[in-house]
């Protein structure tokens, strides 16, 4: 991946993932994605920011995901997004008391319900 900040509001991003076409072995169903995307994050003031990327999936085609975060006091964010291919959902807030951070999100998929995830992280 490679991100470049073209002004002090605005960045480009792009990812190549699995460039060399890895796989799982032969007898295994599930297959590793090969993606290309681009992505753009708009800082719209010290609070909030919107970002936004596509990316081609050779199976699933194009597919769109974008997203709001909103941060309270530089320690709270808030955050929401949603993704097409399949069409899913985010909500998660991120709370950041330096060294440490919490992340709490959930993404909302229309067969499979709610998916929790955790993350906590320690800055050196």
């Amino acid at each position: 991946g490679l991100q470049l900040s073209l002004l002090e509001t605005l960045s480009l991003g792009a990812v190549l993932r699995n460039i060399s076409k890895e796989m799982f072995a032969d007898d295994i169903d599930q297959y590793i994605p090969r993606e290309v995307g681009v992505g753009l994050k708009y800082k719209v003031s010290t609070d909030i920011f919107i970002s936004s990327d596509v990316y081609y999936d050779p199976i699933q085609h194009l597919n769109f995901r974008g997203g709001l975060s909103y941060t309270r006091d530089k320690v709270v964010a808030l955050r929401v997004g949603a993704s097409s291919g399949p069409t899913q959902y985010y909500a998660g807030i991120g709370i950041d008391l330096k060294p440490f951070r919490i992340d709490c999100s959930s993404s909302f998929h229309a067969q499979l319900g709610s998916s929790p995830q955790i993350a906590c992280s320690y800055v050196f």
